[in-house]
């Protein structure tokens, strides 16, 4: 099993310093998704849903420093709501969600997507 870090700090961000930085507003769609892994559906989801908030978390730095070089191969207008952190997901809700705030939550853990035959997977959404 692969190691991970300690828990992570706590995002410095208040929360409303937070919306205010990726412009939410209550007819903007939020969407979150825990286990990003390096992008792949978190940067075709916001290509196809460009109105939409999408903040993607990662827990492992290892996924998440590949995650970002994917998001910087992308243009701005592609991605350009797209929120990537790096964060324990568990801590992450706690400190900057609202209840019944989100439009859809994915959470793509395990792993979904089966490499031998580069499917795209099955989502939940919420």
């Amino acid at each position: 099993m692969r190691a991970f870090t300690a828990p992570f700090a706590p995002i410095p961000l208040d929360k409303q310093a937070w919306r205010s930085a990726i412009k939410l507003t209550r007819d903007t769609p939020f969407v979150l998704e825990i286990g990003a892994g390096v992008g792949y559906h978190a940067i075709q989801y916001a290509k196809v849903h460009p109105e939409s908030r999408l903040v993607a978390l990662e827990r492992t730095s290892e996924k998440f420093a590949r995650f970002q070089s994917r998001i910087n191969g992308h243009s701005e207008k592609q991605c350009r709501y797209l929120y990537a952190e790096q964060a324990d997901a568990c801590q992450w809700v706690a400190q900057h969600l609202q209840p019944d705030e989100l439009d859809a939550v994915f959470i793509l853990y395990p792993n979904p997507v089966s490499y031998t035959h580069l499917t795209l997977p099955t989502i939940y959404s919420v």
